[in-house]
């Protein structure tokens, strides 16, 4: 049985994360977890007690960018308000440089057009137009 907890940083403190799902085996987790949750667990999992060696048996996970990005676009397409936008915002800019990394494989080269549009100074409702159009791309 595989329980994972996750540690995560919240307002600079850390902070544990219980993860509510358990896996009967790695092929659980495998069919059950999206397949970019899976690739950030190889990649970011922390073992507290268990196989140290755990994140090396999580296969890496090819996916297209248009199942990479869903959720940010499905995200997207929920804002109302520019508090919200700044939120969305600020985890773009936080997330992009680790999909450009993760994802090399893939051409995401609208996200490097959105990184410079979030750079730019205008009206955040326009500057989210902007990114929806270049995540509806994919």
């Amino acid at each position: 049985m595989i329980i994972l907890f996750l540690i995560y940083k919240h307002n600079l403190k850390k902070k544990i994360l219980i993860h509510d799902l358990n896996y009967r085996n790695l092929s659980d987790l495998l069919m059950k977890e999206w397949k970019s949750v899976v690739n950030n667990m190889k990649y970011r999992l922390k073992i507290l007690h268990g196989d140290k060696n755990f994140p090396n048996k999580i296969p890496f996970l090819k996916l297209s960018g248009k199942e990479l990005l869903q959720g940010i676009v499905e995200w997207s397409q929920k804002i109302k308000s520019n508090e919200e936008f700044k939120i969305f915002q600020k985890y773009l800019v936080k997330i992009i440089p680790k999909l450009l990394q993760d994802y090399d494989y893939l051409d995401l080269s609208n996200l490097k057009k959105i990184q410079k549009l979030l750079n730019k100074k205008f009206a955040w409702n326009k500057k989210l137009e902007k990114v929806k159009d270049l995540l509806v791309k994919f």
